[in-house]
């Protein structure tokens, strides 16, 4: 038997089948396993210390990279390895100030911001026109005397003044399908017991009709340049306005008109004339000299202001006053199933008589203030109004003399009776009252730049930095992709 060399293949080869011939075989393959699964083991581990060290690695040179490239200033000196720990320390002590100043600068820009702030604006412009406003008139005096007793209504006139001493019996009287509106005109007073002898528009005579009837508070009233006639004025001026004379005829007052004279009222003429909260008295024997000055309002809705245009039922156009008329009408009809002569007309709807008045709507108007607030009338967002100075003085006796002889009465009646007006503008020139946003979203972003700026040395577009470096660090710590 021949023997083979060691270390020769054919050797190796017989040991290999020896091997696989012996009762060995079994534990020669489980060591052999053993021996494969304890290097992958070891190469696992390997791998995975190789990747935390990258991944520390890599997250501190991205950390030092966005503290070098960022525009804040300051980072770079805490992160800069030649400094010393201290000189770093301080410069993290900056940093954090300036950060800290920073937000506090925030929130106080932001909480002054969401206070809706609101600023007015006043300006005088000149023009060389201007809307007159329209003039409402009225006698003190509701109904004449003379008027109730020709037409046997006496009793009906002292109805609206009752005494206090002597309270009527209101059960006695029956005023079913009464035409109130048709009283009013019927005993109240007609131009020509208003008119006093002159009427003069721009220094001219003024048109027949100039005065149109309409039914206030006061009874029968009169207007000048009502409705749609659009009147202006061209120059400045007491002789550039209005001037007109009345007579008060106080041989006519009732019990119950206390003052004499006449109300009058400036106001737009598409608002309902609220002639006893609103107008001004002028009394007579003399005259009185009504300088205007015209206002324009514009106002803010929320959340910077409080104005809103509502849509009202009985008025085409909002304003403040109209809603508080509209809501004392439906108040009155919801209390006492009647309407005022002087509110606008319901179909259907009977007016209210001298009872209604005193037993359901006098009563109703010592809760007015509550009445007022539940209506929720807010200013209207643009507006016009007019304000006014008044002075008076007395009738000469020349003049007093000479209207006399013009009326074919005399001097002492027209003392007691007369009265002149005179409505003019002082300038030709109107307010304008602008509220505007005070403090806008342009105007906060401008002060956010400019703290970043003085403080860090940074912009808006620091924050853009931010977010881009932590969403890329957050892709890539958790999908592992790099943008």
């Amino acid at each position: 038997m021949s023997q083979v060399d060691p270390f020769s293949v054919d050797y190796r080869t017989s040991e290999r089948k020896q091997a696989f011939t012996d009762d060995g075989l079994i534990s020669f393959n489980v060591y052999n396993r053993g021996k494969q699964k304890q290097n992958s083991r070891d190469i696992v581990k390997q791998f995975k210390a190789e990747k935390d060290g990258d991944d520390e690695f890599s997250l501190s040179s991205e950390l030092s990279s966005f503290a070098n490239d960022v525009s804040i200033l300051g980072m770079k000196q805490i992160v800069n390895p030649k400094f010393s720990l201290f000189r770093r320390a301080t410069w993290l002590c900056f940093v954090l100030a300036g950060t800290g100043f920073l937000i506090y600068h925030l929130w106080n820009r932001l909480d002054y911001y969401f206070s809706n702030p609101a600023s007015v604006n006043i300006r005088v412009n000149y023009d060389g026109s201007l809307l007159f406003p329209t003039v409402t008139i009225c006698n003190n005096n509701v109904f004449l005397k003379s008027k109730l007793a020709a037409n046997n209504e006496t009793y009906i006139g002292d109805l609206f003044y009752p005494s206090f001493d002597s309270y009527p019996n209101w059960s006695a009287y029956n005023f079913t399908g009464f035409n109130w509106t048709d009283f009013y005109y019927r005993n109240g007073y007609s131009v020509m017991d208003v008119f006093g002898g002159f009427c003069f528009w721009k220094s001219s005579p003024c048109q027949a009709n100039v005065l149109k009837p309409v039914i206030t508070e006061h009874g029968v009233c009169y207007q000048f340049n009502s409705g749609d006639e659009g009147k202006r004025s061209d120059v400045e001026g007491s002789l550039y306005g209005l001037m007109i004379s009345f007579m008060t005829k106080q041989e006519e007052y009732l019990v119950g008109s206390y003052i004499a004279g006449y109300t009058i009222l400036l106001h737009n003429s598409k608002d309902h004339p609220n002639v006893v909260t609103q107008g001004f008295q002028v009394a007579p024997g003399g005259s009185a000299n009504v300088a205007i000055k015209q206002k324009y309002v514009k106002n803010l809705p929320q959340p910077h202001g409080q104005c809103a245009d509502k849509q009202l039922a009985y008025f085409p156009h909002y304003s403040k006053i109209n809603c508080q008329a509209e809501c004392l009408h439906n108040k009155t009809i919801e209390k006492c199933g009647c309407r005022l002569v002087y509110y606008p007309e319901v179909p259907g709807l009977r007016e209210c008589s001298p009872i209604d008045v005193n037993t359901c709507w006098g009563p109703l108007l010592t809760n007015v203030s509550q009445i007022m607030k539940n209506c929720a009338c807010t200013e209207a967002c643009e507006t016009f109004y007019f304000e006014y100075s008044v002075t008076t003085g007395l009738v000469s006796d020349v003049s007093a003399q000479a209207a006399a002889v013009f009326l074919n009465t005399t001097q002492t009646y027209v003392e007691k009776n007369y009265l002149a007006v005179y409505l003019y503008y002082k300038e030709m020139s109107y307010e304008e009252v602008i509220q505007q946003e005070a403090y806008s979203t342009l105007t906060l972003l401008a002060d956010i730049g400019g703290a970043l700026g003085l403080i860090l040395g940074s912009t808006l577009m620091t924050v853009a930095e931010i977010l881009d470096f932590f969403l890329g660090l957050s892709i890539w710590k958790f999908f592992g992709v790099k943008l």
